[in-house]
């Protein structure tokens, strides 16, 4: 018997997907019903053979990923709109969603991968500055309090 992985207690997992995708906007030339239309258009492109990294790189308005052929390398939960979140969680590895929308415009992504990540040190290191924070206001509260008390003056008058 072999011994493949031991995890302590103190293992944090944080489920990633790695995906792609593909962004259209509504522009001057084209409304939101024309996006859709050209959203499906692409889609179909896609069902049909066509390369993801291709038509990302042609027609993804995503100026952050589009360079990359719509890469947006393992995502992380809460980093994106709920609705692209949503679609992502539902679409299995190796598929294609359909398009849909956001308040971004109309996507179209690829799952390419899911794994679970140990994020036990930024866990650790997160948890480690907010007691040296939390310890710091501490000091710097009690100095104030100190120096007010100094400042303070107490008139008292007998009659």
């Amino acid at each position: 018997m072999w011994l493949i992985e031991k995890r302590s207690p103190s293992v944090t997992l944080q489920q990633q997907t790695k995906t792609r995708h593909i962004l259209v906007r509504p522009n001057e030339i084209r409304d939101m019903s024309q996006t859709q239309v050209f959203a499906d258009e692409l889609y179909n492109k896609l069902k049909a053979g066509a390369d993801f990294n291709e038509l990302a790189k042609e027609y993804s308005e995503d100026q952050g990923s589009t360079l990359q052929g719509g890469d947006l390398g393992w995502v992380t939960p809460g980093t994106m709109v709920p609705e692209f979140e949503t679609m992502m969680n539902q679409t299995n590895v190796g598929d294609i969603s359909k398009p849909f929308r956001t308040q971004f415009g109309w996507h179209i992504l690829q799952v390419e991968g899911r794994r679970e990540a140990d994020i036990s040190d930024k866990v650790k290191r997160q948890n480690a500055q907010q007691a040296l924070t939390a310890q710091k206001q501490d000091v710097v509260l009690s100095s104030w309090l100190d120096e007010l008390r100094a400042d303070a003056f107490i008139d008292r008058k007998s009659n």
